[in-house]
């Protein structure tokens, strides 16, 4: 049952690439970013507010970690996968976020000072050739002419600053519970983004054909999936969930071809091939480790 429930909050995750595309012509990327948060705090409140009042000793002397979670995660990350879908396709929008894992581990390397194995090192460099493939489109001239697209560097984006909310949770785990913690970050997230879709967006009242889009990306971005993911990890374990998360590019790319009608080319799965690769010499390699956990687990739960 565990492995079915990460499967499918794997599919609620690759959804939002699809809701991204959707969302371009209907609502402003800053909008929905900011009604997501904004919605999923109000949801959340009647559960949470009164844990915040037993809490809030800690929140006080952890509120600058809390500011930086929410900005990271909430805020930036997800803001950037909105922006991306008006310009690049949802299945590559997949496949650059598919590249999480590698490239926390990459930063706790730095940050956390984390000793890698050599299985370890190659499979970050795997994934990384891999997503290069994707945004070169297998052709090495657009390195030569640097043209890359818009949007696959926003989602890159996104993936460092999400990688950099999984260090920051991994050397902070127990503040105070997950959802509170969830509550706390949607707050700060909330009012972040605020000012930037007042800057960024010309309508800020939502339109009818956008409430669908931004009634999965509350309850079932913002608060069914955490729920999901949390069960998933308490059945099986950190390690075995997060092997989930190389069937991210694929579902996407399912949905993508059904749903959008995006084609699925010959660099698609070349570039995703290379990059599940990798990964799985990432994780099969935590398999053997310790059980302790490492930054890219975090990250993920």
């Amino acid at each position: 049952m565990g492995y079915l429930i990460s499967f499918i909050t794997v599919a609620i995750w690759a959804g939002s690439y699809i809701v991204s595309k959707m969302a371009v012509g209907v609502i402003e990327p800053a909008t929905l970013a900011f009604y997501r948060c904004l919605f999923a705090f109000l949801v959340l409140t009647p559960v949470c507010l009164p844990k915040i009042k037993q809490n809030i000793d800690v929140i006080k002397k952890n509120y600058r970690t809390l500011v930086y979670l929410g900005f990271w995660g909430m805020g930036l990350s997800q803001s950037m996968t909105y922006f991306s879908g008006h310009y690049t396709s949802s299945i590559n929008m997949s496949l650059v976020n598919s590249l999480i894992p590698a490239v926390t581990l990459a930063m706790s390397i730095i940050i956390l000072k984390t000793r890698l194995s050599i299985v370890q090192y190659i499979g970050v460099l795997v994934s990384l050739s891999g997503v290069v493939y994707v945004l070169v489109k297998g052709d090495i001239n657009v390195l030569k002419n640097l043209e890359f697209n818009y949007g696959d560097i926003l989602m890159l984006v996104g993936t460092f600053s999400y990688s950099l909310y999984g260090i920051i949770l991994n050397r902070n785990p127990s503040i105070m519970s997950g959802w509170t913690l969830l509550y706390c970050q949607l707050f700060v997230a909330s009012v972040l983004l605020c000012p930037l879709m007042l800057v960024t967006s010309e309508s800020y009242i939502p339109s009818t054909t956008s409430i669908p889009l931004i009634i999965y990306a509350v309850f079932f971005l913002s608060i069914i999936s955490p729920y999901f993911w949390k069960v998933a990890i308490d059945k099986i374990g950190a390690m075995k969930s997060s092997l989930s998360m190389n069937f991210m590019p694929v579902i996407a790319a399912i949905l993508s071809y059904i749903i959008l009608g995006e084609d699925i080319e010959t660099y698609h799965v070349i570039g995703t091939v290379i990059i599940v690769s990798g990964l799985v010499a990432i994780n099969l390699t935590r398999q053997k480790r310790s059980s302790r956990s490492t930054p890219a687990e975090s990250n993920l739960s």
